[in-house]
C-alpha cells in the first residue's frame, strides 16, 4: 500500500489532475488505516453515530461525489477520437484547394457536418428510446436502428482509414 500511495503522489506531481489528487488521498486514508485500525474503528464509529443521529447514510453520497469528480474531470479532457479524421486529412492531401479565399475550410466543414447529423441522430435516437422504456413501451425495437447506424458509421470510419492510409499520403 506504501508503495501504491507513492506511485499516486508521483502520478498526481506528474499528471496534475484532480483524479490523481481523490486517489492519492484515497489511499493515504486506506493505509492510515490499515496501520492504525483502533483509531480507524473509533473514526469510523463516530461517523455511524452521526449517521444514526441524523438518519443519513453518507456512503452513497460520498460514492456519488467522487464518481461525479472522476466523471468531470475525464470529460474535460480534450477529446481526440473523432469520427473520419484520417479521412477528412487524405482528403485534404489529396485534393488540395489552392487559390485562397478559405477555400480549404470546406473540408472541414462538410465533415463536421457530417459529424453533427450523426450526432443530433443519436441523440435524438436516445432521447425516442428512454421516452419509450419509461411509456413501458417496446424500447428495444426503437434502439435498433440507431446500434445499427452506430456500428455502421463505425465500420466505415475503420474501413475508410484501412483505404485512405490515414491522411499522410503526399
Amino acid at each position: 500500500m506504501l508503495s501504491a500511495s507513492a506511485a499516486l503522489f508521483v502520478d498526481l506531481i506528474v499528471a496534475q489532475r484532480f483524479t490523481s489528487f481523490i486517489g492519492c488521498l484515497l489511499t493515504l486514508v486506506g493505509t492510515a488505516c490499515v496501520f492504525c485500525p483502533k483509531e480507524a474503528t473509533r473514526c469510523f464509529g463516530a461517523i455511524h453515530r452521526w449517521e444514526t443521529k441524523h438518519k443519513l447514510n453518507i456512503a452513497p453520497l460520498i460514492l456519488s461525489l467522487v464518481g461525479t469528480v472522476y466523471l468531470l474531470d475525464y470529460a474535460s479532457a480534450p477529446a481526440a477520437a473523432q469520427f473520419f479524421t484520417q479521412t477528412e486529412g487524405w482528403m485534404r492531401s489529396s485534393f488540395p484547394i489552392n487559390g485562397g479565399g478559405g477555400g480549404a475550410d470546406i473540408y472541414a466543414l462538410v465533415f463536421n457536418t457530417l459529424r453533427a447529423i450523426f450526432v443530433l441522430y443519436l441523440a435524438i435516437s436516445l432521447v425516442r428510446v428512454i421516452a419509450a422504456a419509461r411509456n413501458d413501451e417496446d424500447w428495444q425495437t426503437l434502439a435498433r436502428t440507431p446500434l445499427i447506424i452506430l456500428i455502421t458509421v463505425t465500420l466505415g470510419d475503420i474501413l475508410a482509414g484501412l483505404i485512405t492510409g490515414g491522411g499522410g499520403a503526399a
